[in-house]
């Protein structure tokens, strides 16, 4: 029944085209994430963020 319904629906576009956006996002954020922190110096500010106190973050080091 529902195949029948699925196969004529002119809007079977919208699911497919929210799946491949969602597949293109999902793969440029692992891509940033193994291939673009690849040192040191990236990942250590980004380690340290849970640790830190509200004053003692980017703002308070920007003088905002």
């Amino acid at each position: 029944m529902y195949r029948e319904f699925l196969a004529d629906s002119p809007h079977l576009i919208f699911p497919l085209a929210g799946l491949v956006i969602f597949l293109t996002i999902f793969l440029l954020v692992l891509g940033y994430v193994f291939i673009g922190l690849k040192s040191k110096r990236d990942i250590d500010p980004l380690a340290a963020l849970p640790f830190e106190d509200g004053e003692s973050g980017r703002a308070a080091k920007r003088g905002v």
